[in-house]
């Protein structure tokens, strides 16, 4: 998000909003405090969940940037432990949610980009 931020400072000057959306509120408090501490005042940063901004302002933006959540499994390397868990049944509905969530904020990204966008 502050590389997002920075690049359009560096292209548009102040003449830009960045709007920034966490689902965490203690996430979305620590990205607020990031943006202004990298020098990025023109921002917004709204505490909502990020499935639901392409259908509230479709087509609205010029850039987005969607993070979406990874499944994890780069901590299988970490210990066998996490390999164990990773071995369950449990893990498969886990990884099956999860990258229907990833799906649904590409989604919504795509649909809050202005044609032409990036």
């Amino acid at each position: 998000t502050t590389q997002l931020g920075a690049w359009l400072h560096e292209r548009h000057g102040s003449n830009n909003l960045l709007v920034a959306t966490e689902f965490v509120p203690q996430r979305a408090r620590t990205l607020r405090t990031n943006l202004l501490r990298a020098g990025l005042s023109n921002t917004l940063t709204i505490c909502t969940d990020g499935r639901n901004v392409g259908c509230r302002a479709a087509e609205a933006f010029d850039a987005v940037l969607v993070d979406v959540p990874c499944s994890g499994e780069g901590r299988i390397r970490a210990s066998s432990a996490e390999l164990e868990h990773w071995c369950t049944t449990g893990c498969t509905s886990f990884l099956e949610r999860r990258r229907e969530l990833q799906l649904q904020l590409l989604r919504s990204g795509w649909q809050a980009l202005r044609e032409g966008g990036v």
